[in-house]
């Protein structure tokens, strides 16, 4: 009785251009964990090459990543090319429902034809439940802008008075959804970390000491562990953890293999199914690839070929030389693109089984732990807690496509009001601090 109620949904992913229907999500499909492929699109090559008087001929120097946005299937990237001096940044887009790629019409705020460059870094991220792309400009002085997709409009942040030090904050830029905001790290003035909150459109700062590189540091979310791992830059392997608590962590440094994480040098992304960042480049040039596990802070070296990984290094950007990433979430897969000087490449690499709606995350012996009855639901569920909750808890349900549709104060006995949601399975997460703990549910019609 389950299956034939699911069918009517099943077959409009399948057929009325839904989630499936892409070559990005046909390809994702066939792919089994471990497997890298090709994916086909067009009009890459013209979309990512920069304009007259660039250093590399393309936008893709001194970047890490491209964001993607599930609300319209999409994957965005803005930035520019390195000592030009008529050139100017692009906002480009790539549409999985074309397999398109297309350069975004130039907002004013964009430097003119003769501006200084205006690279990516690891400035680039986006609110995927409100669809709202984020940019941080490093220079002069730094500002922030944010992009609406649904209606194509740009507006500016307020300014972050604190950032003084204006010309190496090569940050890392990163929105974290727990927090409602968007979080800038920079390893300039000691190492510090700010806040923008969206509710309250103004910055704080949150962190300092942060002992890390001068500039070109990053920070990552973790979808699936609800945390953000951050650090690196110039010359420094140093690694921080911040979770929604707002509490900063020292980690192990990364292994010597890998070295300084620096942008441009490193690629520092994350499986959005099993939570594993994913670090590829290393020190020297070398071509290394390794999967970084948060929540045990272990490093594990994978031995496989990496398409995009140079075996040339570059010595302005080492063996991931431009080349971006982003993990995709709509199909728990990862996407990287190349600048190949011609018409470009883009890889997929498919990390772990599942998708990314089924990532629980592991807990310690002893920790709380949740469950939800009934299961399968209809009208509503009610959340049970095991264990003593530790003070600031939270709970939060969570869509297929990562939206937040109930969240709280972490109690047992708190029911989940499911009459307005649309059937399908739900992630119940009851979130700790410093981990996580989740568990799935059904909603029926």
């Amino acid at each position: 009785m389950f299956l034939k109620k699911l069918m009517p949904v099943l077959l409009v992913l399948a057929t009325a251009g839904g989630l499936w229907a892409t070559a990005l999500g046909d390809l994702a499909a066939q792919m089994t964990a471990g497997n890298w492929r090709e994916l086909s699109t067009t009009n890459l090559g013209p979309t990512v090459s920069s304009n007259a008087g660039g250093a590399t001929g393309s936008i893709f120097p001194y970047a890490q990543n491209g964001v993607w946005n599930p609300g319209d299937l999409s994957y965005y990237y803005l930035g520019s090319d390195h000592q030009h001096d008529q050139g100017y940044p692009k906002f480009i887009r790539y549409a999985a429902s074309s397999g398109a790629w297309s350069e975004m019409t130039r907002p004013s705020w964009f430097p003119s034809l003769t501006a200084t460059a205006m690279h990516a870094y690891d400035h680039n991220t986006i609110d995927p439940k409100n669809g709202v792309f984020y940019f941080a400009r490093f220079c002069c002085p730094t500002s922030f802008y944010k992009y609406t997709i649904s209606t194509s409009t740009w507006a500016q942040l307020p300014a972050c008075g604190s950032l003084a030090y204006a010309y190496q904050n090569c940050g890392g830029f990163e929105y974290f959804p727990e927090l409602n905001g968007v979080v800038f790290v920079s390893g300039a003035g000691g190492g510090e970390a700010y806040l923008y909150n969206i509710g309250t459109n103004s910055w704080s700062k949150i962190g300092t000491g942060l002992t890390m590189g001068d500039y070109h540091n990053f920070a990552e979310y973790n979808p699936v562990h609800h945390v953000m791992v951050l650090g690196g830059g110039n010359s420094s392997s140093a690694l921080y953890k911040l979770d929604t608590l707002k509490k900063f962590t020292k980690l192990g440094n990364a292994p010597a293999e890998v070295g300084a994480l620096r942008v441009n040098w490193n690629l520092f992304t994350v499986d959005p199914v099993s939570g594993d960042y994913l670090v590829f480049g290393g020190d020297g040039g070398s071509g290394v690839f390794y999967k970084y596990n948060v929540l045990t802070d272990t490093w594990t070296k994978i031995n496989q070929t990496v398409p995009f990984l140079s075996t040339t290094a570059n010595p302005n950007g080492g063996a991931v030389f431009l080349t971006i990433g982003a993990p995709v979430s709509s199909y728990g897969v990862n996407m990287f693109v190349k600048d190949d000087g011609g018409a470009g490449k883009v890889y997929v690499y498919k990390h772990s089984a599942g998708t990314a709606a089924e990532a629980p995350s592991p807990v310690k012996a002893g920790s709380p732990r949740i469950s939800v009855s009934p299961n399968p639901f209809k009208s509503g569920a009610v959340i049970r807690v095991q264990g003593k909750l530790p003070a600031g808890a939270t709970f939060r349900v969570y869509s297929a496509d990562g939206r937040i549709v109930h969240a709280g104060k972490a109690a047992d006995g708190v029911r989940c009001d499911g009459r307005r949601l649309a059937a399908g399975v739900y992630v119940f997460s009851l979130d700790l601090g410093v981990k996580t703990c989740q568990t799935r549910a059904l909603l029926m019609r």
